[in-house]
């Protein structure tokens, strides 16, 4: 190597200790000086330009020139000889020749089939493939109807396995009690005595003499006097006997019975009229032979002992006692407690007032449970939530407020304890570009709809006014430019995230959305947990946008103790299932994802 060519080292070893050349999102920044400069006899041993030497720069002896291995090409690289007291100017070196122009890349795009049914994919102008909407599944077949239960005997039934026999007629007939006739007393003078008359039947009583007897001694006589209601017997010295006169029996039609109800397994019969009246109800429900009285009762099985048993209405309804507490007429049921502390208790609800939904007691609207993430009840009557003017589900979504100002609905997904948003912040401000673009500086792929938006770090964090510099975040969440109740992530928050799906290493894999993502062969995104990160790119601080469908970084508010200008970022790329944990300059610009309070 001549002393001319020794200058124009040492010269651009200077310029190139200086120089970082920028990566790919997550990449490392690698550093180029003389010590890298190797020396070859002649062109044709630089051998090829590709990956592997891709940055090296390589001293050829024959034409005493540098040559940089870039874009697959080796460049010449020319420097001007350096001047000092005892060289001299060197001539110019010859013009290179011209590269040939690389053949320009096609372009794809999808379009809608005309009847709706998916889309067609050209690239380059050409029809390359067509992708169709999935098919509904196949409604599933309606499930059995259940048998329905014996009926309970009837007590015409009862009856007959008592030992009745004849009709259901006649056994009604047999209810009514035959005409009575009723009994009268009357003095008969001439045969001194009483006629007892029953009916259109008449006996007469006489009062008896005392008569004689052969062997032993006289027999005592009975006599009798009317008394009120009835005649009194006296027979010799015993007590006397009161007999009443009997009562008119009522007709047969004043006694006949009727049934008047046959409902929810009581038959009730009515017996007489009016003031005489008498009510009978026979019960035709049973449990396991038992009959029981459904008015009061009902029949419960135990499905863990296997055994029936008649238990009484709670509050006029029935109630499965396993998991139903009956008191003072409430029946209460466990809503199980969201805390998982053994302290926390399960909370008790009244059925007939609450439901529990998602470990969570909620009245009843309008006497009807309902879905708390998409209605809210007011008045009784039930609403969608909505934000703005956009229907929303609060189980999936949340909206976006700052302030009295409604921004917008952004999908949320809870993983592990933490709950983060679902897509990428889109809030438009200073120092924010749409996410997506491939190219500079024509911006061309910029979607904010689709990736959200890239924001340097000091606009993430809503510090521009600490430039280059460490920034006093101070102490608790950093709200920065995330919406109300919201703030963006610390790097302990974040590696919580990581640890939850299984660690860096594979949480590439688990949190990468499963499309718009560059395909590499062995490489399948799961988004197992819906997340659905997307490869926004990046911004360098020249505004050179780069690496949309290949990687994607997300801010964390922590700054790097060895740099002031760097900051904690994770960042995932399409070749790789691993997260890569890292801090990068502040200037950069990347995605935002913010996590609740």
């Amino acid at each position: 190597m001549n002393t001319r060519t020794q200058k124009m080292l040492i010269a651009l070893a200077g310029t190139l200790s200086a120089t970082a050349l920028l990566t790919a999102c997550g990449e490392e920044l690698d550093q180029l000086t003389n010590a890298d400069l190797n020396t070859v006899a002649s062109f044709k041993d630089l051998g090829d330009c590709n990956s592997k030497n891709k940055g090296r720069m390589v001293y050829v002896d024959s034409s005493d020139a540098i040559y940089f291995c870039s874009d697959s090409v080796w460049k010449k690289v020319s420097l001007s000889d350096v001047k000092d007291s005892d060289g001299k100017n060197g001539k110019d070196g010859s013009d290179g020749k011209d590269g040939k122009n690389g053949v320009d890349g096609t372009s794809c795009t999808v379009e809608p089939l005309k009847d709706g049914s998916g889309y067609d994919v050209l690239c380059g102008g050409k029809k390359v493939g067509t992708l169709l909407n999935g098919k509904d599944g196949a409604k599933g077949a309606d499930g059995k109807n259940g048998t329905n239960g014996s009926n309970g005997k009837s007590a015409y039934e009862i009856a007959k396995e008592n030992g009745f026999k004849g009709t259901e007629a006649e056994w009604l007939a047999s209810l009514a009690g035959a005409q009575g006739s009723s009994c009268s007393i009357k003095v008969n003078e001439q045969k001194n005595g009483y006629d007892l008359t029953c009916g259109d039947k008449t006996v007469t009583i006489t009062n008896g003499k005392d008569g004689e007897s052969v062997t032993g001694p006289a027999g005592e006589s009975c006599s009798t006097k009317s008394v009120e209601g009835g005649v009194e017997i006296t027979c010799g010295k015993s007590e006397p006997v009161v007999i009443k006169d009997g009562t008119n029996g009522k007709d047969a039609s004043d006694d006949a019975c009727r049934v008047v109800g046959d409902k929810a397994g009581v038959v009730t019969l009515e017996c007489g009229k009016g003031e005489n009246v008498q009510i009978e109800k026979f019960y035709k429900a049973t449990c396991n032979n038992e009959p029981f009285d459904p008015e009061t009762h009902f029949c419960n099985f135990n499905e863990k002992e296997g055994v029936f048993a008649v238990l009484e209405l709670c509050g006029g309804k029935a109630y499965n006692p396993s998991d139903v507490i009956c008191k003072d007429g409430k029946r209460l049921k466990l809503c199980p407690s969201e805390c998982n502390s053994e302290d926390c208790e399960d909370s008790l609800y009244d059925m007939d007032a609450q439901f529990c939904y998602a470990k969570v007691v909620y009245d009843l609207c309008d006497g009807k449970d309902y879905n708390p993430m998409k209605f809210e009840c007011v008045e009784n009557e039930l609403q969608k939530f909505t934000c703005g003017e956009s229907e929303y589900d609060r189980g999936t979504q949340f909206c976006a407020k700052r302030g009295d100002v409604v921004e917008r609905v952004y999908k949320k997904v809870k993983i592990g304890e933490q709950i983060w948003m679902a897509e990428n912040l889109n809030y438009e401000i200073e120092d924010s570009w749409c996410g997506g673009s491939a190219k500079s500086p024509d911006y061309e792929g910029a979607d904010c709809d689709t990736y959200g938006r890239l924001y340097t770090w000091q606009a993430a964090v809503d510090k521009r006014e600490c430039g280059r510099f460490k920034c006093d975040l101070g102490s608790g969440y950093v709200q920065g430019a995330c919406p109300d109740g919201w703030h963006v992530p610390s790097q302990a928050e974040w590696e919580t995230l990581i640890d939850a799906v299984g660690g860096s290493a594979t949480a590439g894999q688990k949190l990468k959305a499963q499309t718009l993502w560059n395909a590499v062969d062995d490489i399948e995104n799961e988004d197992a947990y819906g997340f659905s990160a997307l490869p926004a790119g990046f911004k360098y601080v020249n505004f050179t946008f780069a690496n949309a469908g290949g990687s994607c970084g997300f801010w964390g508010t922590t700054q790097w103790d060895e740099g002031e200008n760097y900051a904690y970022v994770v960042s995932l790329g399409s070749s790789r299932d691993k997260a890569n944990l890292g801090n990068f300059n502040k200037d950069y610009a990347y995605s935002v994802r913010c996590l609740q309070d």
